[in-house]
């Protein structure tokens, strides 16, 4: 897949708007990708695919409901470098449209590629707003296949896993604290080596450019470590989970610039926990 990207065109006018592809959310958990302003952009996920089948789920309402609200989106794939404008579908994917007035999602599909399940796009009531999910196949070859899909353990109950999760963070916390670049790459090499495979880039390039650089900036500090306003996150399909918001973040003094680096996990069939490839 290293000639094609794949990603999301969304419009959004008075409208909130969440995005979770195969149950994952793009951005951290409850961070809306869409505003009440009018917005038109893109985003490119090509890492979050699979082979075969996926889904997407969008998490949206209106901002004022005595105004009228917009969302359309489209999913597609185009070659690498090219320039496609929004919603210019022809057999490159899909464009789902939602009316807020009754509640219903229409969409038009002409790829052979990229075949979405019969039923659609399918509409699910929930508070405050609508669940949107599309099931969709990828008949494509050279996305990179998570161990996870197949060997992970269901997790309905997030006391399974906080113990374990907890000591998880730590380890990260004591890295960044002792600012041991090789103790966490070597902790983050699933995930880094997922990355290098889909990218092209070398392990030692992504760690940098994603990590590193918080290690090596002196100006950038850490925080305690504080789990008083955090909570397990399990995402859709019971498989991954995360602690949410960060128990520490990274504050650079002079610009108040920060970041809190989001990480998953799951658990094998031994019981022993793994970070996301």
């Amino acid at each position: 897949m290293d000639d094609k990207d794949f990603g999301l065109d969304y419009r959004v006018d008075n409208a909130y708007l969440e995005v979770l592809i195969n149950d994952l959310p793009i951005v951290d958990p409850g961070f809306d990708i869409g505003t009440s302003a009018a917005m038109e952009s893109n985003i490119d996920f090509k890492h979050f695919l699979y082979d075969g089948k996926n889904n997407i789920k969008f998490i949206t309402r209106k901002v004022d409901n005595e105004k009228e609200a917009v969302l359309k989106l489209s999913f597609k794939t185009w070659d690498e470098g090219d320039f496609y404008m929004p919603f210019e579908v022809s057999s490159n994917g899909f464009v789902i449209t939602f009316d807020y007035e009754d509640g219903s999602c229409s969409l038009d599909s002409n790829s052979d590629s990229i075949k979405v399940e019969s039923r659609g796009c399918h509409v699910k009531t929930i508070e405050n707003g609508y669940l949107l999910d599309i099931k969709f196949d990828l008949d494509y070859t050279g996305f990179y296949e998570s161990k996870y899909i197949s060997e992970a353990i269901l997790i309905n109950d997030s006391d399974l896993i906080k113990s374990k999760l907890v000591d998880e963070y730590k380890k990260i916390f004591s890295f960044y604290k002792d600012r041991d670049w090789d103790a966490l790459e070597e902790y983050l090499s699933p995930m880094l080596n997922k990355q290098a495979e889909d990218t092209g880039w070398s392990k030692k390039e992504i760690f940098k450019s994603l990590y590193g650089k918080y290690l090596v900036d002196n100006e950038f500090s850490l925080s305690n470590f504080d789990l008083s306003d955090t909570y397990i996150y399990i995402t859709g399909d019971n498989k991954l989970f995360s602690i949410v918001e960060n128990p520490f973040r990274l504050v650079n003094e002079k610009t108040t610039e920060f970041t809190m680096p989001i990480f998953y996990f799951w658990l094998d069939k031994s019981g022993e926990i793994r970070i996301k490839q």
